[in-house]
């Protein structure tokens, strides 16, 4: 048992190398195939080096080959999922379809939430690719809601779709919003916004200063604190 919980902590950790490396090529419009490099010198990087954690240990915290302290960012990510894919292991017991699923949606929002931190926007092809993946497994789970659910979710999106008309709220946080309420269901929905826009009020002041704050950061923070917690 404890060898299976540190391979989910490593499956973990190499989802968040994983969602870190495809954020940063598809911010920089890079090839998705290109070798993994430095990103000071460019040096292709060689095995050892790409694995999570170990690999910045391993250098010290320094490039091995330009010697130019790397991002903390990296392995603290890595360290960070590690553990939130351990836990949400201890929640749901087994490596069922759920478990998996849930994992493809928190890897799915960690890199829009990276790309659209570094951009202000998201890559539709991502987006789209894995927002339809979501919807057709939830289809599983939907039946004919009462029309009170249908009034209620109504109400619920027109807030988010005034706030997109009047060029509030990007269309990738509203296309994200109606996925969650596919995933979740219109309860968990309602506090994953609700808890958004209290983590996005929380950190306003340490964003970088742009034109226009990214909102789906805070969308994603707070749907991955519903998946674990709820």
């Amino acid at each position: 048992m404890i060898l299976l919980h540190i391979l989910i902590f490593i499956l973990g950790a190499c989802l968040a190398s994983f969602a870190l490396c495809l954020a940063n090529r598809l911010a920089c419009d890079e090839d998705l195939a290109a070798p993994s490099h430095c990103d000071f010198c460019q040096h292709p990087l060689t095995p050892w080096q790409l694995i999570p954690i170990a690999g910045y240990l391993l250098q010290r915290g320094r490039c091995h080959f330009c010697r130019h302290q790397l991002r903390t960012r990296y392995p603290l990510s890595e360290l960070g999922a590690g553990l939130y894919v351990l836990l949400l292991f201890f929640k749901f017991g087994n490596p069922t379809i759920t478990f998996f699923m849930s994992l493809f949606f928190a890897t799915w929002t960690l890199v829009l939430a990276l790309e659209d931190q570094a951009t202000t926007s998201v890559t539709s092809a991502f987006l789209f690719g894995g927002g339809l993946f979501l919807l057709l497994y939830s289809k599983r789970h939907w039946s004919w809601p009462a029309p009170s659910t249908w009034f209620s979710a109504g109400l619920f999106l027109l807030c988010p779709s005034y706030l997109y008309f009047r060029q509030q709220l990007g269309s990738a946080d509203l296309l994200y919003l109606i996925i969650c309420l596919s995933f979740f269901g219109l309860p968990k929905t309602l506090w994953i916004t609700v808890l958004a826009c209290l983590i996005f009020l929380a950190t306003a002041n340490y964003q970088t200063k742009q034109p226009k704050q990214p909102f789906l950061p805070a969308l994603g923070a707070a749907a991955l604190l519903i998946l674990l917690l709820t």
